[in-house]
């Protein structure tokens, strides 16, 4: 490898000059999120009963349901909630799953079983497998004076907007408030008229003609009729001319009933912003999309948004993925650049200017070679390859540091630059190739690992193989071709003394050599008692997050009324903003469901109303 180097210099240049631009061009390629891919490890059964009461939902869908599914052998874990009109039923797949689809394609099989066997007037079982999915970016909508159906009006047609937008996967809304018709009249009333709610309901579907009323051909065009009398608004109900039973007279249902349009009360959930209520908006990126872009998108559309909205109506980004993205890359970035000044400055001290400079090449060029492997390979910048490629960038530069040295040596001891470079690449070919795969054979263990950490970061050890393996083939041919083209042999100084490291490293070693015994066993009791220095320094397998949000979750007891819950939660807010005002940028409130995902760890607690976030 390195003798074919040394004799086709053009090849060697040609090659790298086109793995450089490449590598350039791949940078722009590379997905780029917040966190690697895994598997749906779980999902959700949900089931409806309205008025059903928390006992009967367990004992006629919520057993039923796990009885039929619990022979699953894939899942690892089932747990359910029952409460008012609906069953909650999580499940939760072996870690060692990658692929889950199938195992949710079996718990579809067994849902579909239980038609018919389910009491009527629940809904059928509905599979929820996007529980848990992280969302990309979230913006919070306020209006002072502006009603929650207003604001969801405003949030509806900014989302049409967002879903032209490149690399936007789903967008949707949470804390619009859902509204009914309310119609209010004395039972007396209604008996004397003999007026039944069978018959009212009756009267609002053949009144309310939402379907065509056929077509007529006019020539060569196909015309559809569309008949009136769909109810538009709660004017036209109110509107609406009825028969009295048993005689002949007609009367409007507004003289008979108080009809008003109405939010549910109590609400399956609220969103507040700031102390204020609000509608949010919340992004999901698509697989493999670019978050940097996405984000560069959405924050011009916000901006461009907030000048065409009504005085008084405001947009709030509360989580921006793409900033802690951009800022991840940009610590790696100032790591990068200060690797390759610190590697060039340490050879130019103990090397020579020439020599750092070489190796100092092969940093840069090793990353964008790995930046290539990783578009092949399907991988993508986040937390993890990230770290993967921290970690190499303290161990890619040895190769290129044994390299120049060796060849160094070689001219210094007389040897013409060719014949150094090709002597060295043949001395140090097994053993840079042996340590390399050894060093990458350590990282084997995360990505083999049958695991969800093992899956989440393999990331690690592919990042570290491809610079790793990238920087040896750049100090097996491209390093031994700089160093015969570049290094020159010093003169020689009779009088150059020794200096005091080396002094102290040579006399170092013949005492250690004359008492070798002495010198093992004085290693190994150094290496047992690091060991016993372990107890005392704190482990975690992840570092503390380093993001500037928090949660603080709301359980209240079993039972809570919603308006309860709320009540505290307010109380609260008030307390936070009233004392921490300065301190907090920005704070969203969802009572009565879990708030947007986001940094891989929170959110998505089904709807309670004892609960909050």
């Amino acid at each position: 490898m390195t003798r074919y180097s040394i004799k086709n210099p053009g090849v060697i240049l040609f090659f790298f000059t086109l793995m450089l631009l490449l590598g350039i061009s791949s940078i722009g390629q590379i997905p780029k999120e917040e966190n690697p891919k895994f598997p749906s490890w779980v999902a959700v059964i949900i089931t409806k009963m309205p008025g059903a009461s928390p006992l009967k939902i367990e004992e006629l869908i919520t057993e039923k349901i796990e009885e039929k599914i619990e022979s699953i052998e894939e899942l690892n874990e089932i747990s359910s909630t029952s409460q008012t009109g609906v069953s909650y039923i999580t499940l939760v797949t072996k870690d060692s799953i990658e692929d889950t689809t199938p195992v949710w394609d079996k718990v579809r099989e067994k849902l579909d079983e239980l038609q018919g066997v389910l009491p009527r007037g629940s809904s059928p079982p509905w599979l929820n497998t996007d529980f848990g999915k992280e969302k990309s970016i979230s913006i919070a909508i306020t209006g002072d004076g502006f009603t929650n159906r207003e604001l969801t009006d405003i949030a509806k047609d900014f989302k049409k907007d967002i879903r032209q937008l490149k690399y936007v996967s789903r967008v949707d809304i949470i804390g619009d408030q859902e509204e009914r018709i309310f119609m209010e009249a004395s039972n007396t009333k209604l008996a004397e008229l003999g007026i039944s709610s069978q018959l009212l309901a009756q009267i609002m579907v053949e009144q309310n003609i939402i379907a065509p009323g056929g077509e007529i051909q006019i020539g060569p065009q196909q015309i559809s009729i569309a008949p009136t009398g769909e109810f538009t608004s709660v004017d036209d109900i109110a509107k609406t001319v009825i028969t009295i039973p048993g005689n002949n007279s007609t009367v409007f249902l507004k003289d008979i009933f108080t009809i008003t349009r109405k939010y549910i009360d109590p609400p399956k959930m609220q969103m507040r912003y700031m102390g204020e209520d609000a509608i949010c908006v919340v992004i999901e990126m698509q697989d493999d999309g670019q978050i940097l872009q996405l984000g560069k998108s959405v924050a011009k559309l916000v901006n461009q948004k907030q000048d065409e909205l009504l005085l008084g109506v405001d947009l709030h980004i509360l989580n921006f993925q793409s900033f802690w993205v951009e800022r991840s890359i940009s610590n790696f970035s100032t790591n990068l650049w200060q690797a390759i000044v610190i590697v060039i400055l340490f050879m130019m001290v103990l090397l020579g200017w020439r020599e750092g400079i070489i190796v100092g090449i092969l940093i840069p060029l090793a990353f964008l070679m790995a930046m290539i492997l990783m578009v092949m390979f399907g991988q993508s910048i986040n937390q993890m390859t990230i770290a993967g490629l921290i970690i190499a960038l303290g161990m890619l530069v040895d190769n290129g540091i044994v390299m120049t040295e060796s060849v160094a040596k070689y001219i210094k001891g007389g040897m013409t630059r060719q014949d150094a470079a090709v002597k060295s690449g043949k001395e140090l070919m097994v053993p840079l190739l042996t340590s390399t795969g050894t060093t990458i054979a350590a990282f084997l263990a995360i990505a083999l690992a049958k695991s969800a950490v093992g899956i989440y970061c393999r990331g690690i050890t592919y990042v570290v193989a491809m610079v790793l393996i990238s920087s040896f083939i750049v100090s097996m041919t491209l390093i031994p071709l700089l160093c015969s083209k570049f290094l020159k042999p010093k003169e020689k100084k009779e009088s150059a003394k020794v200096s005091l490291p080396v002094k102290f490293y040579t006399k170092l070693m013949r005492v250690s050599l004359t008492h070798k015994y002495l010198a093992v066993s004085l290693v190994l009791v150094a290496f047992f008692a690091t060991l016993q220095l372990g107890k005392y320094v704190n482990s975690n397998f992840f570092p503390p997050s380093e993001r500037f949000q928090f949660t603080v979750n709301f359980n209240m007891p079993a039972g809570t009324a919603f308006k309860t819950t709320k009540a505290k939660v307010l109380k609260a807010e008030s307390h936070i903003l009233k004392n921490y005002s300065d301190d907090i940028k920005n704070m969203a409130i969802y009572i009565g469901e879990g708030g947007v995902r986001f940094g891989g760890g929170t959110g998505d607690q089904q709807q309670a109303n004892k609960y909050a976030e």
